[in-house]
This record gives C-alpha cells, sequence and structure tokens, in this order.
C-alpha cells in the first residue's frame, strides 16, 4: 500500500486568511476560535472546525447577514484553493457574542475545548479567566457522558466515510477510528475522571497513559498518529479488525475507570453501550438548557446549506448536505418548539400546536409562515436525492426563521432561569 506523504502544515495559514476575510465583510467578528488545540490538527487529514466571536452588539438581522457574507468567503475560497478542500468542510458551527461565551445560561461545556487563534487578547483573556472560574457541575458531567456514550460500542464500519481527503483517503480509516471514534469518548472519560474538560486529543492520549493501565496500547496508538497513519497492516483485515478489538477494550477500560465518578446516572462495569445510552437517555436534563443546545448551530445555517448548494468540482458537498438536511427540522422547529411548550405551558404540546399559540405573541404573521414553510421544506421525502433543491428551497426562508428564532430565544433568555448547580 503507498501512502501520500504528510502535507506541508497551512493551518496557520488557513485560519489567518479565513478569519481576515469574513472580518473584512462582518466587522462585528472580532475572534477565531476552533475545537482541540493545534497540535490536534493533522496536515490533509483534519478539517477546522471553526467558531466565531462576535461583538455584544449584534442583533438579529446581523445574523442572517454574517451568515451569508461568511458563507461567500467559504465558498471563494474552497473555489481558490483545492488543497483546502477539507479544511472547508464546513461554516464555523457555533457562534456566538462575548456576553454569550460566559453567560451561565449559554454556558456550553465545549467551550473549554476550544484554542483561541485571533482576535482581541484583552476579551480573550477576559473570556477565559471566567470560563476557568466555573467549577465542575453536572451539566459538566452530562456533557461528557453523553458524548461518551454516543461513541461507546464497538467501531460500526461505514459510519464514517471519507470526504474530501484526496490522495490522503487511504490514510483515513485508522484516522477514523483513532482520531474520532477513540479520543473523542476518551476525552470525556478522562475529563469525568478529572473533574474538568480536557482540550486536546493528543492531552487526552497523555493522559491516558498516565491513568489508564494499557500502556503499551496507547503508546502505539501515539506513535500510529506521529507517523500520519501509514502503518499498511492496519489498514486493512485481519489487522484492522484485531485493532478495532484493542479499542473496543480500551473503551471499556476508560468507562470502568469512571464508574465510581458519575453522579447523574447508576452504572456498573458491565452496562452494555445500550444500557448507558438508555441511563443518559434518561437524565432530567434543564429545560433552557436543551432550547439553548438545539438552536446553538442555527445563525450560520442558510451560508452553510449556500455554500453545499455550489457545485465545486473538487469538493463533495452532498454527504454533508444529506447529513444537515436530515437534522435541521427536529433542531431548529420540532424539538425547541416542544421544549418551549414545557417552559412556558408546562405541558407536552406538538411544535405545530407552540407555533400557533406563539402566533401574534412573540411572533408576528411574517414569522410564523416562515418557521411553518421550514418545517415542512425540513421533512425530507424517504429516498430523496434531491439535495440542492431542498437546500436553495430553504435557504430562501432561512432569514426569516432564524429572525423568528432569535425573538424565542431573547424570550427564553429573560423569562427563565438557569441557576448554577
Amino acid at each position: 500500500m503507498k501512502f501520500a506523504p504528510c502535507p506541508e502544515n497551512d493551518f496557520r495559514d488557513f485560519y489567518t486568511e479565513y478569519y481576515e476575510r469574513c472580518r473584512e465583510l462582518v466587522p462585528k467578528i472580532e475572534a477565531i476560535a476552533a475545537k482541540w488545540t493545534f497540535e490536534d490538527l493533522l496536515p490533509g487529514l483534519s478539517d477546522f472546525d471553526t467558531r466565531f466571536i462576535c461583538n455584544d452588539s449584534m442583533k438579529p438581522r446581523d445574523w442572517t447577514e454574517m451568515s451569508m457574507a461568511v458563507g461567500h468567503v467559504h465558498t471563494s475560497l474552497a473555489q481558490r484553493e483545492k488543497k483546502w478542500a477539507r479544511l472547508l468542510e464546513h461554516l464555523p458551527g457555533i457562534n456566538v457574542t462575548w456576553e454569550e461565551l460566559v453567560d451561565w445560561t449559554r454556558y456550553y461545556p465545549e467551550c473549554n475545548q476550544w484554542s483561541f487563534y485571533l482576535g482581541d487578547a484583552d476579551k480573550l483573556e477576559e473570556a477565559q479567566r471566567t470560563l476557568r472560574s466555573y467549577e465542575w457541575t453536572e451539566r459538566d458531567e452530562y456533557f461528557h457522558i453523553k458524548k461518551f456514550s454516543i461513541y461507546y460500542g464497538p467501531y460500526i464500519r461505514g459510519i464514517d466515510p471519507p470526504i474530501n481527503l484526496g490522495p490522503f483517503e487511504n490514510k483515513y480509516p485508522l484516522h477514523s477510528r483513532i482520531w474520532h471514534y477513540l479520543v473523542t469518548p476518551l476525552q470525556s472519560a478522562l475529563s469525568i475522571l478529572k473533574k474538568r474538560t480536557i482540550t486536546g486529543k493528543k492531552e487526552t492520549l497523555r493522559i491516558a497513559h498516565e491513568c489508564l493501565n494499557s500502556k503499551r496500547l496507547i503508546e502505539r496508538i501515539i506513535d500510529i498518529v506521529e507517523r500520519h497513519y501509514e502503518i499498511p497492516e492496519l489498514c486493512e483485515d485481519p489487522g484492522m479488525m484485531e485493532f478495532e478489538e484493542e479499542l473496543k477494550e480500551l473503551l471499556h477500560e476508560a468507562y470502568c475507570a469512571i464508574v465510581p465518578e458519575l453522579t447523574i446516572i447508576e452504572s456498573c462495569p458491565d452496562d452494555t453501550p445500550d444500557d448507558l445510552r438508555k441511563r443518559v437517555k434518561e437524565v432530567d436534563v434543564h429545560l433552557v438548557q436543551q432550547f439553548f443546545e438545539l438552536i446553538k448551530f442555527s445563525r450560520l445555517m442558510k451560508g452553510r446549506l449556500s455554500f453545499y448548494s455550489e457545485e465545486i468540482l473538487w469538493f463533495d458537498a452532498i454527504p454533508c448536505l444529506r447529513i444537515e438536511l436530515n437534522r435541521i427540522g427536529a433542531w431548529f422547529y420540532k424539538q425547541p418548539l416542544t421544549v418551549y411548550g414545557w417552559l412556558r405551558w408546562g405541558k407536552e404540546m406538538s411544535a405545530e400546536e407552540v407555533a400557533e399559540m406563539l402566533r401574534g405573541d412573540i411572533w408576528t404573521d411574517e414569522d410564523y409562515h416562515a418557521v411553518m414553510e421550514f418545517a415542512r421544506l425540513a421533512i425530507l421525502p424517504d429516498n430523496t436525492d434531491e439535495y440542492r433543491p431542498v437546500a436553495r428551497e430553504i435557504c430562501a426562508i432561512l432569514d426569516e426563521l432564524i429572525m423568528a428564532t432569535e425573538k424565542l430565544s431573547s424570550v427564553v433568555r429573560r423569562d427563565f432561569s438557569l441557576t448554577r448547580d
């Protein structure tokens, strides 16, 4: 098996140009962050999970304008730089103001896994100091045990197909198994063990080497990553199958280590992955927390769908588009409205019933009709392959949906409290 050599690390060039060009169009963008640490970004294989922090003066209309402006930069860079196709897999996910970044009501434990690269140094230091001051709580534990439960168990082949990897595609099977489906849950398990969110993936492996018994396997995993996955015997069966079994056992060891530390669920070392997922699903999560976790990706979704709707020869957008279109109906309509129904009226209501109650109250007729049109478009017919036309239709009404969502978000922040655990 032949491998393309590890390419030059140009992540810094990428995020610098991306940030500067986005700021030219949207001056209220004041900092750029991304998940994990710089040493975790593996050239040729990693994407760049951008997060923008914006000025506190952002209004709902500013978010809709920012969405398309950032989408324009994203598209132009993808068209110009074929080598950046992997880095440009998606627009920035979570985008917040400085106030929202440190607001306890909207606190999202993932922000402790962000590295801040460029922006107002004083504001960045102040925000990070505030975030560091928060003690570990049940919200952090829930975030991490939920993430662990998603990945816990044997690797499911076909779950993570290679996209936009070019000459590095034959390295991706190992990268997927280690960097995505081993280290991600391991990171959450060790965060629970240490009672602090671990930021980096390589940091996770170093801590795992200190805390777990499978030291030789962890040393081997570190070596595989450092060699940029150029291990032919692990890239096909039977070597790959045997390695998958070792990784599964390592996750089980990590689970056994955190069982005594878990406070929000009952657990035991013999739990199956399904047992764990069932118990996590039964955790009583505060409704305000649920609401904000559901809508957190909505602000730049129009730009994201618009980008995926472009036909760029060297960018395979359809798998990404399929994922988004299959989840945004639940994330931005059905689930947040159902949660709001419980918050305000204290009973189970359908999203349609809640939307009707909001009409003439928080929402104008225009807001209501945009939300209902989104609900109609976001329910995809079975076996559809018309993803780009549907995405373009949704883009046409997403500004109005985001405006309605931001109005509802403001009311939740004003009328419903979320106290410290």
